[in-house]
């Protein structure tokens, strides 16, 4: 991503916290996820990164409309 490389880390036992779209906490409990780091750091701020584990895992669909340049996860 963006000629970065990165290093996989798994992280056991976790917790996730989203919000629906009324702002009530949503709580996805996961046996493990991956963590991509980059390998180094040059100053700029790297976006977040769903990975599939979280989606599939978690019980989420994707959406994105494109006319309203909008995605979101439902669960």
């Amino acid at each position: 991503m963006a000629g970065l490389k990165f290093k996989r880390m798994v992280m056991p036992n976790v917790e996730i916290v989203v919000l629906d779209d009324k702002q009530n906490l949503i709580r996805v409990k996961m046996r493990c996820i991956s963590v991509l780091d980059p390998t180094k750091y040059v100053g700029e701020k790297i976006p977040s990164v769903v990975g599939m584990d979280f989606i599939r895992f978690g019980g989420f669909t994707f959406h994105y409309d494109y006319k309203k340049e909008e995605a979101y996860f439902e669960q």
